[in-house]
């Protein structure tokens, strides 16, 4: 594997961090050393992957306390978080991909398509909303700022890319063993999914859910 200043001798004069490289047509501008933005986009990358199922957790919290399950375009959207925590999850575990940040950018485009149809649907129903509000806005108004501004962020990840050529030294590889921190997120994840798995399931069995949610789990044992 090449290290980084034989990169450097081969493409021409190391990199600078200081505003000489500015005005300098042969130096490049790097504010930040190497490991401080590996450390950056690492830190961008949990916000990534543990905001989205943050928001579902918050939403499966009042669907247990107010009783209240979801619609079918709700457990769409929730598959729409799920995608938007994937690329973060694969960039911590497998390195930084642009495709990663492109499964997070499908996830973006999905949840925002399907909270502008459930917004659609229900302003030419004629009603002022559906379900309940949090700082003034329904949940799946919430899930179209979210998705406009994650599918920002992803765009400036992607533009980034000083984060993927990191990615191609052995001392910015992921290890072999997950670390503690990660192993913690990632078992997150994986209850999240698990819960929303099973009320899925209980909510609509092995078909397509209700556009109009049940009073009760139907398929309860």
């Amino acid at each position: 594997m090449v290290k980084p200043e034989e990169v450097d001798s081969m493409v021409g004069p190391i990199p600078e961090r200081s505003v000489a490289a500015l005005i300098s047509e042969n130096r490049r501008l790097q504010i930040f050393s190497d490991e401080v933005a590996y450390r950056i986009a690492r830190l961008f990358n949990y916000f990534g992957l543990l905001i989205p199922l943050l928001v579902v957790l918050a939403a499966m919290t009042i669907q247990v306390v107010a009783d209240d399950l979801p619609c079918s375009h709700c457990n769409m959207q929730r598959l729409g978080y799920f995608m938007l925590a994937l690329g973060p999850a694969l960039n911590l575990r497998f390195g930084f991909r642009p495709s990663h940040y492109g499964v997070s950018l499908a996830g973006a485009m999905f949840l925002g398509a399907v909270a502008l149809d459930m917004m659609v649907r229900i302003a030419n129903q004629g009603l002022d909303g559906w379900g309940p509000r949090a700082l003034g806005l329904h949940m799946y108004s919430w899930s179209l700022v979210i998705a406009l501004i994650a599918g920002i962020a992803i765009v400036a990840m992607l533009i980034w890319e000083r984060q993927f050529d990191l990615s191609k030294f052995d001392e910015f590889q992921p290890s072999k063993e997950i670390g503690v921190g990660l192993k913690f997120a990632l078992m997150i994840v994986i209850a999240i999914v698990a819960l929303d798995l099973v009320s899925v399931l209980l909510e609509c069995g092995l078909g397509i859910c209700p556009d109009s949610p049940p009073d009760d789990y139907p398929y309860l044992p």
